[in-house]
C-alpha cells in the first residue's frame, strides 16, 4: 500500500515540495529553530547529537523516511538527517513556532462562532400579468359583432367603458317575450284581476328577465327596455374591470357563438414577477421570503421589491430550474409583462444550513390555493372561498422553535477544500509558544464570507483564517498529515513485538476500498468499557455500508447518523495518552463520514461516503484490533439493575409531566415518588466500575431533587431539574434500560437564556417542562434510549458494593 501511494505522490511531488520548501523559507530561522523537522544543510550534520532520534529523508521527497543514510529511491539524491520530533507521534497534526515566524508567515485567527449569515441567490426572470386579474369578455349569446369601441390592443380602459356591441336575433326575440310578459302583467294589474293569473304573469315577466341577465343584458338596460317598451336591437357591453386590453379576438362583423372571447383585459396594478431557480438553489428558497429585483434595460437604476407567493412542486426536465412567482404592486405601470427582471434572494440560514422560514407569517392565516391572501386571522379565501389554513401547517412559518438555533461558522478563508471535506487549522490553547492543529471538517454551504461547519470544530475555538496553506506546508514536508496526505505519520494503536518484513498501512484515497485484514501486532491493552464502546462504532458503519448498498435514502441517511452518535458515546478518556491520540484520529474520520452520510441527497451521492467508509473502517479495525466478529458483550447493567432504573425513570417521568403542566404541588409529590424509586435501585448488583459511575449519577440526582423539594416555585425547581435530567440521561446511557418502551430525548434550544436544556420522555410529543404552558411545544426529540434485551444472562454472582 504504501508503495501505491508513493506512485501517486510521485505526480505531484516536485510542484508541492518546491511550494512547501518555499512556505518554510519564508517563515524565517525563527521556525527552523523551533521545528527541528526541517531537515539541517548537511554542513550543520555534525551539529545534531550522537544519541538524538533522526531519521533520512529527502528533501525533494520527504516521504521517504528511512533509519540509516544512503539514496533516494525516487531521484537518487543522498538523504538527509532530520532529528525526530518526540511529540509528532501524540499530536502528528500539530505545529509549533516562535512568534517570529508566526508574524513572518503572516497567520491570522478568527474565533468559531454561531451567528446569522445570508446566503445570496441569483435569480432570473420576467414581468407577466397578474392570472387572477385577467378577465376574458364574452359573448354571452350568438350574434353578429356590429361595432368595437375598442378595435386595438393595448387600449387602456375603466370599469363600465363600452368594449363592443353585438346584434343577436336571440336576444331581440328575448326581448320581444319581455315586453310581451311586461304588457300582459299590466293589463291584470289594471284590471284589478288578482289570484293565479297575477303570479304567473309576475312570473313570467321575471323568468324573461333573468334570460336576459344571462345574455349579458344589465339591470339598467331591462329597465329602459321596459320603460320605453323598445327592443334594443344592438346590446352594448362594458369592461368589467380597469387595465389594458391584453389582446383583441375578433373582428368587427365577425359572427360569435354564446361564450365566445372577444377580449382579453387585463388589471397591471399587480403583476405576477415570474422567475426561474436552478435546482441547487432549492435549499435557499422560501415561501414568503422578499427579494429585490431590476429591470436594468427598461428600468435602469430602479430597484423593487416583492415576496415569493409560489414555489412550483415541479422541476422543468430540460432547464433544470424551478419556477417561483411573486406579486407585486404596480401603481404607476412601469413594470410592463415581458420585461426581463434581475433578482437578488437573501436567505438567512439555520444552523441545518436550509433558509430560515419568514418569522414574520408567524400566526398568519393562508390560503392553499392563493397563498398571495394572507390574513391574520381564521377565515375563507375572498377568491376561492376555501377556509384559510395556519401558515405553520403548510410549512410557510417555522413551527416553535424550528430553526432557531444560529448556525455555527467559520471564515470563507479558513479551510482547505479538498473535496467533499476540508482541512482546518486550529490554534492549541495553553501552549508556551503559537501551536496549530490540523483537522478534518465537514463544511456545509458557503454563506457570502463564510461556511457552515457540520461537524469537527467547536464554538469558540480559533481557526487559522490567513496561512492555513503554510502551515500544511510545513507539515507536508515533515510527512505528517497534511490536506494532501490526511493519516501519513499516524501510529497503529498496537504494541510492536517484533520486526515485521512488510510497510506500514499508508494513508489512502477516500474513495479507496479497503479489506480487513488481521493485524500482524498485537493489540495494546484496552479497557473493557472502551472497546465495548468501540464494537458498537464498527456495528454501526457496517449497518450504514449495508444500508448504503439498497434504495431507502432515510434509511441509509440515519444508519451513517447512528455512527456519529455511537463515535460520541466512546469513552475515550479511559485510554491513555498515545493511544487517545490515535483514537481521536479515528474518530475524526469516522464522525465526519457519519455527518457528510446524514446530509446527503441522494443514494449516488451517499455511496461516495459509504466507499471513504469502509476505508476509515478497516483502518480502525487493524489499528485497534477489531478484526472479525464482536466477542459477546455482557450487558451494561444486570436486568434486575436495569428494572429498577426503568422504575426511576417512570417516576421521573411523573415529575416532568408536572412541571411541563405548571403544577408545583404535584411536582413536590413527584419528588417524594423518585426518590423513593432511587432508594430501591440495589448498587450491590454493580461490579466496583458501574458502582462508581451510579454512585456519581446518584449523588447529582439526590442534590437536585433536595433542591427541588425546598423550591418555593416553578421557576427555582426547574433550574434544579436540569442537573437532574442530566444525571438520568447518562445513567440510562451508561447502564441501560428494561421493559418495553424507549426513552427519547428531548432538547428545549431556549431554555436558560438560549444554553438550552435536556429532558426525558417516553414519548415523543413534546411537553416542556423548563416553560411549561408558556413554551409547552418548543423543543425537539434529539436521541431515544432503547431498552436492552430482557434475556441478557443474569452475572454469576453479586459483587459487595465499595466503601463509599
Amino acid at each position: 500500500m504504501k508503495r501505491i501511494l508513493k506512485a501517486m505522490l510521485s505526480h505531484w511531488r516536485i510542484g508541492a515540495a518546491v511550494v512547501a520548501l518555499a512556505a518554510v523559507v519564508f517563515f524565517g530561522r525563527g521556525l527552523v529553530a523551533e521545528h527541528p523537522s526541517v531537515a539541517a544543510p548537511p554542513e550543520e550534520e555534525a551539529d545534531i547529537a550522537e544519541d538524538a532520534d533522526i531519521v533520512w529523508t529527502c528533501s525533494m521527497h520527504p516521504e521517504v523516511q528511512e533509519p540509516e543514510p544512503g539514496d533516494c529511491p525516487y531521484c537518487d539524491m543522498a538523504l538527509i538527517p532530520r532529528e525526530v520530533d518526540l511529540t509528532a507521534e501524540l499530536y502528528p497534526r500539530r505545529l509549533s513556532m516562535e512568534e517570529t515566524a508566526r508574524a513572518l508567515a503572516g497567520i491570522r485567527v478568527q474565533p468559531v462562532r454561531r451567528m446569522n449569515v445570508e446566503r445570496t441567490v441569483r435569480l432570473f426572470g420576467q414581468v407577466d400579468y397578474d392570472e387572477t386579474r385577467l378577465r376574458r369578455v364574452s359573448a354571452d349569446t350568438e350574434g353578429r359583432i356590429e361595432r368595437l369601441m375598442i378595435d386595438f390592443t393595448g387600449a387602456r380602459v375603466r370599469k363600465g367603458d363600452h368594449l363592443f356591441q353585438i346584434y343577436s336575433p336571440r336576444l331581440i326575440s328575448a326581448q320581444e317575450e319581455l315586453l310581451q310578459a311586461v304588457r300582459t302583467l299590466r293589463s291584470i294589474e289594471d284590471a284589478d284581476e288578482g289570484g293565479r293569473r297575477a303570479a304567473s304573469a309576475r312570473s313570467l315577466a321575471e323568468a324573461a328577465r333573468q334570460r336576459l341577465r344571462w345574455w349579458g343584458v344589465t339591470d339598467e338596460q331591462i329597465e329602459e327596455i321596459e320603460t320605453t317598451r323598445q327592443v334594443i336591437d344592438r346590446l352594448t357591453i362594458k369592461s368589467p374591470i380597469e387595465g389594458i386590453v391584453a389582446e383583441r379576438l375578433v373582428d368587427q362583423g365577425d359572427h360569435v357563438n354564446a361564450g365566445q372571447a372577444v377580449y382579453r383585459v387585463a388589471d397591471l396594478s399587480h403583476v405576477w414577477v415570474k422567475l426561474e431557480a436552478y435546482e441547487s438553489d432549492l435549499p435557499w428558497i422560501n415561501y414568503g421570503q422578499s427579494l429585490t429585483f431590476t429591470a436594468p434595460d427598461a428600468l435602469p437604476g430602479r430597484s423593487f421589491e416583492g415576496l415569493i407567493s409560489f414555489v412550483d412542486p415541479t422541476l422543468d426536465r430540460g432547464r433544470r430550474t424551478v419556477r417561483l412567482r411573486a406579486s407585486v404592486p404596480n401603481p404607476r405601470g412601469e413594470l410592463r409583462p415581458g420585461m426581463f427582471l434581475n433578482a437578488v434572494l437573501r436567505s438567512e440560514l439555520t444552523a441545518e444550513g436550509t433558509a430560515r422560514k419568514p418569522t414574520e407569517l408567524a400566526g398568519k392565516w393562508v390560503s392553499p390555493h392563493h397563498p398571495e391572501i394572507v390574513s391574520d386571522e381564521p377565515g375563507n379565501c375572498p377568491i376561492c372561498g376555501i377556509e384559510l389554513v395556519r401558515a405553520e401547517d403548510l410549512g410557510f412559518a417555522p413551527a416553535g422553535a424550528e430553526g432557531a438555533d444560529e448556525p455555527l461558522v467559520i471564515p470563507a478563508t479558513a479551510p482547505l477544500l479538498t473535496g467533499r471535506r476540508a482541512v482546518v487549522y486550529v490554534k492549541v490553547p495553553d501552549q508556551e509558544r503559537p501551536t496549530y492543529e490540523g483537522r478534518e471538517v465537514v463544511l456545509g454551504p458557503r454563506a457570502g464570507e463564510h461556511y457552515l461547519v457540520r461537524s469537527g470544530l467547536e464554538e469558540g475555538e480559533l481557526v487559522v483564517a490567513r496561512g492555513a496553506f503554510k502551515i500544511d506546508s510545513e507539515l507536508q514536508i515533515d510527512a505528517r498529515p497534511s490536506m494532501m496526505t490526511p493519516r501519513a505519520g499516524v501510529a497503529p494503536a498496537v504494541h510492536d513485538h517484533g520486526d515485521h518484513d512488510h510497510d506500514p498501512e499508508p494513508a489512502h484515497d477516500d474513495d479507496h476500498d479497503h479489506d480487513h485484514a488481521e493485524p500482524d501486532e498485537e493489540v495494546a491493552d484496552l479497557p473493557d468499557a472502551f472497546l465495548r464502546r468501540a464494537w458498537r462504532v464498527v456495528a454501526a458503519a457496517e449497518e450504514a455500508l449495508r444500508a448504503a448498498e439498497g434504495e431507502d435514502l432515510e434509511t441509509a441517511q440515519q444508519a451513517f447518523a447512528d455512527i456519529e452518535q455511537a463515535v460520541a458515546e466512546v469513552p475515550a478518556d479511559l485510554l491513555d495518552e498515545r493511544t487517545v491520540a490515535v483514537w481521536n484520529e479515528h474518530a475524526m474520520f469516522l464522525r465526519n463520514d457519519g455527518v457528510e452520510g446524514r446530509w446527503t441527497g441522494s443514494m449516488r451521492e451517499l455511496r461516495g461516503v459509504a466507499r471513504s467508509l469502509r476505508g476509515h473502517l478497516g483502518d480502525l479495525r487493524g489499528d485497534f484490533g477489531l478484526v472479525g466478529d464482536p466477542p459477546a458483550e455482557d450487558p451494561l447493567a444486570p436486568v434486575e439493575f436495569r428494572r429498577q432504573l426503568a422504575a426511576v425513570a417512570d417516576a421521573y417521568m411523573e415529575l416532568q409531566h408536572a412541571l411541563a403542566h405548571d403544577e408545583l404541588e404535584a411536582t413536590g409529590e413527584a419528588v417524594g415518588r423518585v426518590e423513593a424509586a432511587l432508594e430501591g435501585v440495589d448498587m450491590a448488583l454493580l461490579d466496583h466500575e458501574p458502582h462508581m459511575a451510579w454512585m456519581e449519577h446518584l449523588g447529582t440526582m439526590g442534590s437536585a431533587l433536595e433542591s427541588i423539594r425546598q423550591a418555593e416555585d416553578l421557576e427555582t425547581a426547574r433550574v434544579d431539574f436540569e442537573p437532574l435530567s442530566e444525571a438520568l440521561i447518562a445513567a440510562l446511557r451508561r447502564f441501560g434500560l428494561a421493559g418495553e418502551k424507549a426513552a427519547h430525548v428531548l432538547h428545549c434550544p431556549m431554555a436558560f437564556d438560549n444554553r438550552g436544556a435536556d429532558w426525558l420522555q417516553w414519548h415523543d410529543a413534546v411537553e416542556n417542562p423548563y416553560f411549561g404552558a408558556a413554551m409547552f411545544a418548543c423543543g425537539e426529540v434529539r436521541d431515544i434510549i432503547y431498552p436492552a434485551p430482557e434475556q441478557t444472562p443474569e452475572p454469576h454472582e453479586h459483587h459487595e458494593a465499595p466503601e463509599n
